[in-house]
């Protein structure tokens, strides 16, 4: 078995991509630490029942997710290398029929949902906010380095579906949604 434990990391510097070595602090690891950590909570989300209808979707976006994270993780250096980003518009075609194939049975909502509602729905909501997170740091990145295109329309994309899975998913627990109502505002002017 492969020793774990590479000591690279003990000053503040890792490896990304084919071995460049970089900060622990630069835009490409937040972004690749960060798509490990949506991951993480989409792998939580799974655990915790969620409707048979989701789960095999949710384990192709996990997997695509490994991907982005080598699309993120790819230096322009290295990227002449490879033949094309792991993530592209076929991806991207995938969640939008997702999107609408979800909401088909959604009723249109004309107000923000506040996230909550059944426990997996609410780790769904959980990972689109850390999902939006990603989107900011994949942004950062693109516009100090060269990265796919297709990365962030994927995102913001994933970010959408998994506010409509959240809805879904709460739907098929038998779980109201709750709207925001704006009673703040209404009792200020009051």
């Amino acid at each position: 078995m492969k020793k774990n434990d590479t000591q690279f990391g003990d000053y503040g510097f890792t490896q990304v991509g084919k071995g460049t070595r970089v900060s622990k602090d630069s835009p490409r690891v937040h972004a690749c630490g960060t798509t490990e950590e949506l991951n993480s909570f989409i792998g939580l989300a799974i655990s915790l029942g969620l409707s048979p209808n989701l789960i095999p979707l949710l384990l192709k976006i996990q997997d695509d997710l490994f991907g982005l994270t080598a699309d993120l993780a790819t230096t322009a250096n290295h990227k002449k290398n490879r033949s094309a980003s792991y993530i592209d518009v076929g991806h991207v075609k995938m969640l939008d029929e997702e999107i609408n194939r979800l909401s088909e049975v959604l009723k249109p909502s004309t107000q923000y949902i506040l996230p909550g509602g059944a426990l997996p729905a609410a780790v769904l909501h959980l990972a689109r906010n850390i999902c939006r997170r990603l989107e900011r740091c994949a942004v950062t990145l693109y516009h100090q380095e060269e990265i796919s295109e297709f990365v962030l329309e994927y995102l913001n994309r994933l970010s959408d579906l998994l506010l409509v899975m959240a809805r879904y998913q709460n739907r098929q627990d038998g779980v109201e949604e709750s709207e925001w109502t704006h009673k703040a505002k209404e009792e200020k002017t009051a």
